[in-house]
């Protein structure tokens, strides 16, 4: 950026990487110049009066917009510039030097509006800074509790019945005291009779008589818990 640094610009890190990225070497790139035009690139670097020789160029040439942009820009006339590249625009059309000038302009006028700077590199360089976190199927609204029905006594006991409905099998000892006054099947009924170990069974009585009146049932004291 010739003379100009980051520093004097008050250009932040990024912009500066970003402008390394957008400056080419243009006109100066030694692979494109002619022995004519290194012999005037050489002139115009080093000479004490740059305006004078600016003078050999014609004008209305790409090589008069590009050196007058540029020897403006590092004399701090931006204002000049920026007449400059309307008569090029018009005249050259948007070339690549004018590009490059155009996109130092930019960069040199950070300083008095970074926003207009920042906007224009978004601009040129296509850049993007609308992106979301994206979750698929994600529901706003969550509960905050379970529904009571999903872990309900009701709910649990059916579940272990439609898995194995002719006996108690997978109730453990500690949760038979959840079939007390439950509706049972004879099968399951008898089932439960035979795990109980206890007396104090809510409606032991009852479940014993039932079990007797059963066709199919043994006589008194069969089980372990008849003699409890």
């Amino acid at each position: 950026m010739s003379r100009y640094s980051c520093r004097k610009l008050a250009l932040p890190l990024a912009v500066c990487l970003i402008a390394a990225s957008i400056l080419g070497s243009g006109i100066a790139d030694s692979s494109k110049l002619t022995a004519q035009e290194i012999g005037f690139l050489e002139d115009f670097v080093l000479a004490k009066d740059r305006e004078k020789v600016l003078k050999q160029l014609v004008p209305g040439t790409e090589k008069y917009y590009y050196f007058h942009a540029l020897h403006y820009q590092n004399t701090e006339q931006l204002d000049k510039v920026d007449e400059l590249m309307v008569q090029w625009l018009k005249r050259r059309g948007e070339t690549e030097t004018y590009r490059q000038i155009r996109n130092r302009q930019a960069l040199l006028k950070y300083s008095d509006d970074p926003k207009a700077t920042l906007e224009y590199l978004k601009t040129e360089l296509k850049l993007n800074f609308a992106h979301e976190r994206s979750i698929p199927d994600a529901q706003r609204e969550l509960p905050t509790k379970l529904d009571p029905q999903l872990y309900s006594v009701d709910t649990l006991l059916k579940r272990v019945f439609d898995r194995q409905p002719s006996n108690t099998q997978e109730i453990k000892d500690k949760g038979l005291l959840l079939l007390a006054d439950r509706k049972l099947t004879k099968t399951q009924r008898r089932h439960l009779l035979q795990r109980l170990k206890r007396p104090d069974f809510p409606g032991l009585v009852d479940l014993i008589v039932a079990d007797l009146k059963e066709r199919d049932s043994r006589s008194f004291g069969e089980m372990p818990i008849h003699k409890s």
